[in-house]
């Protein structure tokens, strides 16, 4: 018997030569099928069917070696395996099927009136199958006679038959764990009984090669065996079904799996096994009983798979010896591999799920809180917030896999919500889904941006958090939150920022410090609180200026070593690890006094990094103002400016008015303050760099000189509205600009003063040149005289 490959198509060849007479089986889905084929003066050609029976295909199987106890050999006619190309040789061939060889049967050799359409095929395989089972490899076993399917009867049927059924349908490998099954397992049958008393040793081939009983029986319907040739395992002990314990099943016993050498790629067999919904699994192997250990047997040692097994039966172990104990039992997590990106903070982002060794993102088509709840239990972020589903967070190119997700809200994947199959969606990246998992806060009124009164956004309004039972634990995972790490925050009770106007959210809020976000925290239902905005909580993520008491009770945590227990000065061996600046006050920021200067962002001109949070504050003195100018800006865009950004403020702080937030490639129209101090937050995330910004600033002094200036106007009155008289210098005397008063609009006004008020409070001489003008009916007259004049002005 040879086998032969012809061309990229597998044609299954059996070639037998008895009494002269060569022959083979083409074209089968195996080597005991397909179509006829003999051959004569050098050359193949095939059989026609006329007259061809059962009988001539037995002779033709005891040609090819298939003479077994149970041979059942079939005719195939109409070129059931394909229609030949060579001569056709044979024609009315006649058997009685004790025949040795096709030579000794009567037949017309060369001589025939058939076309190729009569090409006559053989089948000598015993043919079974298992039915009525969950999968294929279970179920009742059948076979086939005389085109009639019909069932085994149970007696003497044992694993060792079960064993060879299971290597006739292809069930093989390294582990055979098959089992034989009684007639209720997978119900009765309703045709003949063909086989009883089947007895195997295990190492045949085919049932064909067992001794049994053919259309012999003494059973009923009720002892209809059937076989389950399924490598049973199961994860046991997890927090979910798709994690846990080990187990496989062998002997009618559960036993366990020892963790020498299994690894990611076992794990990945494994969940590939248990074919959790959606197919998409991250697999890790656990070691050390990670889910406990196991009571029954080990039964696997040293599994070592390649990670594209079918089944753990293809990979090597050890079946039954093994050197562990119970407590080096291996466990498997099989997950549903999904993230979050271009949020500003790993609870929120743009949802992507990873399938065919590529990210895709998901259509926001039926997609609602529910789904987003299943995706942040998913990812661990868990508590007492509830998670928000948020429009696109930016566009990429990368396939949409997912559309039309429905969830209930309880399932622990979304791998258990109703979807459209894998790639199938009529949407465009504009439709790209993301989710918000996190709590969003931020300190507000305090006199730095890193400290005030801590608030909370829940159902699109931003309330406080009472201060029962906040510590200073929970203020580290606030200040963590905010980009504040390294430093000793403080808590800071009783309204010590003011109290909120909105609404209390929060109450007796419970950490241990380690949390990634407050709500992984302990705490009331939102908006149930015994409390008025009095207990408003505060938080100080800073670190203080300076020298602290003189018995160094308080620490200095901004710089590295302790301060001096004599003049309880902080610590000179330079800043902690994110901080900056003489004092270590700032992280990548600053407190800038200077009257002209430049601010960049940090590695300017090269790019600037990852969770960066730098702030500057330029405080000019008091009446003058701040005039910034950008030369450079490229930050990453978008829409809202939600990724990285650069913000401005009107005032000494993050809580003083919003100028703007800024970020792409159109820098900041140059402005000047209206007060002595501007305030620029700078802020990055987690994902994208760029080269940044480089501004520029100085001051303008707000003392107003005396009478005129230079003839030629270089310098200009910055104290009166309107420009000086380009040929004699002369200012203008018309109305002063707010802060100041007085004729020569040089005197500094007070807060509760209004400028152009007089009271009777002092007298002053000047020597002035005035430019009166006087508008009225529509005519102007311009008078320009030189006077010395005593005045007296009255302050209110």
């Amino acid at each position: 018997m040879t086998v032969t490959l012809f061309g990229v198509i597998s044609v299954i060849v059996l070639n037998h030569v008895a009494d002269g007479l060569s022959v083979r089986l083409v074209n089968g889905s195996r080597p005991s099928e397909g179509r006829l084929e003999v051959f004569y003066n050098n050359t193949w050609g095939t059989v026609c069917g006329d007259d061809f029976n059962n009988f001539a295909a037995t002779v033709v199987c005891r040609m090819l070696g298939y003479n077994r106890n149970l041979g059942k050999a079939a005719v195939k006619y109409s070129a059931t395996y394909g229609q030949g190309t060579g001569p056709k040789w044979l024609d009315d061939v006649r058997c009685n099927g004790s025949e040795s060889s096709l030579f000794n049967c009567h037949a017309n050799w060369g001589t025939h009136n058939c076309g190729h359409s009569k090409d006559v095929g053989v089948d000598c395989s015993f043919n079974i199958r298992l039915v009525n089972g969950s999968k294929p490899s279970q179920g009742r076993l059948e076979v086939f006679d005389n085109n009639t399917w019909g069932t085994v009867c149970d007696d003497g049927f044992n694993s060792s038959a079960a064993e060879v059924v299971c290597r006739m349908l292809g069930f093989t490998g390294n582990l055979i764990t098959a089992a034989a099954k009684n007639a209720t397992t997978y119900g009765q049958g309703t045709g003949l009984i063909l086989l009883d008393d089947v007895r195997c040793d295990g190492t045949e081939s085919s049932l064909s090669y067992c001794q049994a009983n053919w259309g012999k029986h003494n059973c009923w319907n009720l002892e209809e065996v059937g076989v389950d040739c399924s490598f049973n395992i199961r994860l046991v002990n997890g927090s979910k079904p798709n994690q846990g314990r080990l187990e496989v099943f062998y002997n009618n016993t559960w036993g366990t799996v020892c963790d020498d050498g299994f690894n990611s790629s076992a794990a990945t067999v494994v969940c590939r096994m248990l074919i959790f919904p959606g197919n998409l699994t991250t697999a890790a192997a656990k070691n050390r009983a990670t889910y406990g250990q196991g009571t029954g047997p080990i039964l696997l040692d040293d599994v070592r798979c390649d990670g594209t097994e079918s089944s753990l039966s293809y990979c090597q172990a050890n079946w039954g010896t093994h050197n562990c104990g119970h407590s080096e039992i291996v466990g498997v997590d099989c997950s549903l591999n999904i993230r979050l990106v271009n949020g500003s903070r790993p609870s929120e982002g743009r949802l992507e799920v990873f399938y065919n060794n590529a990210w895709g993102t998901v259509c926001d088509d039926d997609f609602d809180t529910l789904a987003a709840t299943v995706v942040c239990r998913m990812l661990g972020f868990t508590g007492f917030p509830k998670p928000s589903m948020e429009p696109l967070m930016d566009r990429v190119p990368v396939p949409i896999l997912l559309d039309d997700v429905r969830c209930d809200g309880d399932e622990w994947s979304l791998s258990y919500c109703q979807t459209n199959k894998w790639g199938e969606h009529n949407c465009n990246h504009a439709k790209d889904v993301g989710v918000d998992c996190g709590l969003d806060i931020r300190l507000v009124n305090g006199s730095r941006f890193n400290r005030g009164r801590l608030e909370v956004f829940y159902n699109n309004t931003w309330g406080t958090v009472c201060d029962d039972d906040f510590n200073i634990l929970a203020a580290k995972v606030v200040c963590r939150l905010l980009g504040f790490t390294g430093i000793q925050p403080a808590v800071l009770k009783s309204a010590a920022f003011g109290r909120g106007p909105g609404p209390i959210w929060l109450d007796e809020v419970r950490c241990n410090g380690s949390e990634t976000s407050l709500s992984n925290c302990q705490a009331n239902n939102w908006g149930v609180n015994d409390c008025d905005h009095n207990e408003d909580v505060g938080v100080n993520c800073d670190c203080p200026l300076g020298s602290y008491s003189l018995n160094c009770t308080k620490q200095c945590h901004c710089r590295v070593g302790p301060c001096d227990i004599v003049t309880g000065a902080c610590g000179n061996r330079g800043c902690k690890e994110g901080w900056r600046g003489i004092s270590c006050n700032d992280k990548c920021g600053g407190v800038l006094t200077d009257p002209i200067g430049f601010i960049t962002s940090p590695n300017f001109p090269s790019d600037y990094n990852n969770n960066e949070r730098c702030t500057w504050v330029i405080n000019a003195p008091e009446g003058s103002r701040i005039h910034l100018n950008f030369t450079d800006f490229v930050m990453e865009s978008h829409d809202l400016c939600r990724n990285d950004y650069l913000e401005l403020f009107n005032g000494p702080n993050a809580s003083s008015l919003s100028i703007g937030k800024y970020c792409g490639t159109a820098p900041p129209v140059g402005f000047k303050s209206q007060s002595n101090s501007v305030c620029i937050f700078f802020f990055t995330d987690s994902v994208t760099i760029a080269r940044g910004f480089y501004l520029t600033y100085k001051f303008s002094v707000q003392d107003c000189p005396l009478g005129s200036y230079s003839v030629n106007c270089s310098q200009q009155c910055r104290c009166h509205v309107g420009p000086c008289d380009s040929v004699t210098g002369v200012c203008e005397n018309g109305v002063c600009e707010d802060g100041w008063k007085g004729i020569a609009c040089n005197e500094k006004a007070s807060i509760s003063q209004a400028p152009d008020v007089q009271s009777t409070a002092s007298s002053t001489t000047h020597s002035s040149t005035f430019l009166y003008i006087g508008i009225g009916l529509g005519v102007v007259v311009l008078v320009v005289i030189t006077v010395a004049v005593f005045v007296s002005i009255t302050k209110k």
